[in-house]
């Protein structure tokens, strides 16, 4: 069961944690879980699937209620190719865990296949997708500064907009992200 697996993962994450601070009692040491999913029509890892990024946003949860710096696997897509499946799987996990409050997510880019294989093009588009990820998962700061009410007050009371006032220049690269690859242009008439 799914509940059954992240309580197994959790008891050798914290065997494994206990037996260093037993011989070590001042190694330095990461809840390190690693739950993953069978595929139980064949057995396979099923690291795309939205099983896979609950017991890893879970396992976070965890540790973040142990007090404990963590890392985790998010990701692994089961599709072979960098295609809508590969988006789909990699989006979900890398949010869920990067929302349960992950210190370090490995295997997030460039793998496919259930990490057997690894694809270049894959690197390209995962990095724009972190990107949007790490964004969406961040705060928005909010201030007197940050509101620019005085600014929208200027610019709703007289003619003109937003895009070449100085204050939406100061921010641009602080709240917003311009993905490398990703296509944002109006389509074609």
């Amino acid at each position: 069961t799914i509940a059954g697996c992240l309580a197994q993962t959790n008891a050798e994450t914290l065997a494994g944690m206990l037996f260093a601070w037993t011989l070590d009692p001042d190694v330095r040491a990461i809840y390190g879980a690693r739950p993953m999913v069978t595929d139980l029509r064949s057995g396979g890892m099923a690291g795309g699937s939205g099983e896979q990024a609950i017991l890893t946003a879970a396992a976070t949860q965890i540790a973040r209620f142990y007090d404990l710096p963590n890392s985790t696997i998010a990701g692994a897509t089961d599709s072979k190719l960098p295609d809508a499946q590969s988006g789909f799987e990699k989006a979900l996990s890398v949010t869920l865990a990067a929302q349960a409050g992950a210190n370090l997510i490995t295997q997030a880019a460039g793998t496919q296949a259930g990490l057997m294989a690894t694809s270049l093009e894959a690197y390209v588009i995962d990095n724009d997708m972190l990107g949007a990820i790490l964004q969406a998962a961040g705060s928005i700061e909010v201030s007197k500064t940050t509101l620019s009410t005085e600014t929208i007050a200027q610019i709703v009371h007289a003619e003109g907009h937003f895009l070449g006032h100085a204050d939406t220049y100061a921010r641009m690269k602080s709240d917003f992200v311009y993905p490398s690859h990703a296509d944002r242009q109006a389509p074609e008439a």
